[in-house]
């Protein structure tokens, strides 16, 4: 029986083999690296999934489904970090398998809030020395707006009923691009700040360069951000460009960003995979790991709420699919 599982495994890999050589599409080698997994070869597979997923970060191995195994989640997302195949969603993979097998320390372990969320306030850029900096960046921001609702943002943007600038970093609109430079020199800061730490995937992981990509969102009463995390970004930040006045109001979250598993995942809350809500500070940037989970509910009332985001993304994976700009 052994004997012939072994053999349909083997017919498998040799198949995906040939159906890679003729077209080495993205879906075809993860499966191919899950194939190889299963059969023990585990460098390979790592390096195969590692190949996949700089051609398109999109692995399905996270978020967990209803049927998942978590031992063979933990097994495979252990296995790709433990042969060099860190990525955000693999190591969200890793702390989901944790919070499933009852191992909530392994969780916290990888889901340090106190550890890896910091935020910073951002002084306005020389240049821009008694000027109102923040009206600056919402002028630009506002001049090229695309409504996005439940239906048009699908599977891949987490913005809904909401307005997003996908184009803020060009040469029209200068605050946006001074405010990048800030950005970089506190993401560089933070790298620096992080300890020598091979045995978490995170810090092993940390980027010998970066690229920076970003969007801006304008979010009214009604609109949320789906949880989510960023599969492109080792690191993600936002900038607070206004904070609405409902999330100042006393033990008000409307508007706060909220970390934390969500309730569709099916996955115990109290598992190790914390929540954490963070108020939306005019003129604070916050950076997180890219694989936080993260969401927004509706505000509620006619506030506006306005942020740029910002993935810091290795550079190899910046040059193996670079991002496509949504419609």
């Amino acid at each position: 029986m052994h004997d012939s599982a072994s053999g349909r495994q083997d017919a498998v890999v040799v198949l995906l083999r040939e159906a890679v050589t003729r077209s080495p599409q993205p879906a075809l080698l993860y499966q191919l690296s899950e194939a190889l997994w299963m059969r023990g070869e585990h460098r390979e597979a790592a390096q195969v999934f590692r190949q996949a997923y700089l051609a398109d970060p999109e692995s399905g191995l996270f978020p967990p489904s209803p049927g998942t195994d978590p031992c063979r989640l933990r097994d495979r997302s252990q296995s790709l970090l433990d042969h060099g195949a860190i990525f955000s969603p693999v190591i969200a993979a890793r702390a989901a398998a944790a919070v499933m097998l009852g191992d909530a320390a392994g969780a916290r372990r990888l889901v340090d809030y106190d550890r890896f969320l910091r935020r910073r306030s951002l002084m306005a850029p020389a240049e821009y020395d008694g000027l109102d900096f923040n009206a600056a960046v919402r002028t630009e921001i506002k001049a090229n707006l695309r409504f996005y609702d439940d239906g048009e943002s699908g599977r891949h943007l987490a913005t809904r009923l909401s307005w997003r600038n996908n184009d803020v970093l060009n040469d029209r609109s200068p605050a946006c691009l001074a405010l990048a430079r800030l950005v970089r020199t506190e993401a560089e800061r933070y790298m620096a700040e992080l300890p020598v730490d091979d045995d978490h995937p995170f810090i092993a992981s940390r980027p010998a360069s970066f690229d920076i990509e970003a969007w801006a969102i304008v979010s009214g009463g009604a609109s949320y951000l789906h949880p989510h995390l960023h599969p492109r970004a080792w690191l993600s930040a936002v900038y607070y460009v206004t904070q609405p006045a409902v999330s100042t109001e006393l033990g008000s979250h409307r508007g706060w960003l909220r970390f934390g598993l969500p309730e569709a995942y099916g996955l115990d809350p109290n598992g190790g995979w914390d929540e954490r809500r963070v108020e939306p500070i005019l003129g604070s940037l916050l950076m997180t790991p890219g694989y936080f989970l993260h969401g927004i509910s509706p505000m509620g009332g006619d506030d506006e709420r306005i942020s740029i985001a910002f993935d810091i993304v290795p550079s190899e994976i910046a040059a193996g699919s670079p991002r496509r700009r949504q419609p």
